[in-house]
């Protein structure tokens, strides 16, 4: 950990003299997949897709669909995209942040519940209602998650001016409700669709 944190800093510092010089050029805009078969994942049913794209005060973009699972049960997808150099604005923010601005609180998901590739869980309530999140950063290099690696890479292309896309996709399943999905079926829809995200923006 000590030799990550070293090295963040000297991007950090390289990064940062390198500000002054970045290119004048046009804003580079957020992209995201937008043919239905890039969502449709086996014994779940796809909602519309909902696009909010944005420039200020910095470029990105907020996908949002909805999945009722055959049989019964529903999730949520959310996944927030922005162009190379925002990365950071993804890991400062964190995959709760819609929910902490709503009121609700957050807490680590008990041990037990099946990760996502490289992601986490969370759970975030307010007064009897609850939402297991699981989540999972990734880019053109493959779904990362945020770990000090995963920002070592995002600083190293904003320093070299590497074109990338990041995005983090969270599903969220709500908990004790007759639309309650198991957790392991929620993790399986979240995996499927962020190797697909991190396929496209590579490809």
């Amino acid at each position: 950990m000590g030799r990550y944190l070293t090295l963040l800093a000297v991007l950090a510092v390289g990064l940062g003299l390198a500000v002054p010089l970045s290119r004048s050029g046009p804003m580079t805009v957020a992209r995201w997949p937008t043919d239905d078969t890039m969502y449709q994942v086996e014994d779940w049913a796809p909602g519309a897709l909902q696009v909010q794209s944005f420039t200020d005060p910095e470029p990105g973009a907020i996908l949002q669909r909805s999945y009722n699972r055959l049989g019964g049960g529903m999730a949520q997808l959310v996944v927030w995209t922005v162009p190379q150099p925002q990365a950071k604005t993804l890991f400062r923010k964190g995959p709760d942040r819609d929910f902490l601005g709503a009121g609700y609180t957050s807490e680590e998901a008990l041990p037990e519940i099946i990760r996502p590739v490289n992601g986490g869980a969370r759970v975030v309530r307010r007064g009897a209602e609850a939402w297991l999140l699981l989540y999972t950063f990734g880019e053109r290099r493959g779904v990362l998650g945020d770990s000090a690696s995963a920002w070592l890479l995002a600083e190293s292309d904003a320093l070299l001016d590497h074109p990338n896309d990041y995005f983090l996709a969270r599903i969220g399943v709500p908990l004790n409700s007759p639309s309650s999905v198991e957790p392991t079926d929620a993790t399986h829809l979240l995996d499927t669709l962020a190797a697909r995200l991190a396929a496209w923006y590579a490809a």
